[in-house]
């Protein structure tokens, strides 16, 4: 599922792509995991979802991040 890593004021933002989720994180792809703050916005815009979240974990093009609030549109 498409979507982006806003930051700094929504001047920044980086594609990435959800292979995972829960309603609590999400395990992201993107092309550089570094490129990403510890925290930022995660939008998925063709579901109307924009969630506070932090980054758990990095590992060279993948990202574990944790959601500030719960997404249930992401729960099984």
């Amino acid at each position: 599922m498409a979507a982006k890593a806003v930051h700094n004021n929504g001047f920044q933002v980086v594609d990435c792509v959800i292979r995972d989720a829960t309603e609590h994180g999400a395990r992201l792809k993107v092309a550089n995991s570094l490129a990403l703050p510890d925290a930022f916005e995660l939008r998925v815009p063709n579901h109307g979802i924009a969630v506070p979240s932090r980054v758990v974990w990095r590992k060279f093009d993948q990202v574990g991040v944790a959601f500030t609030t719960s997404v249930p549109e992401f729960s099984a």
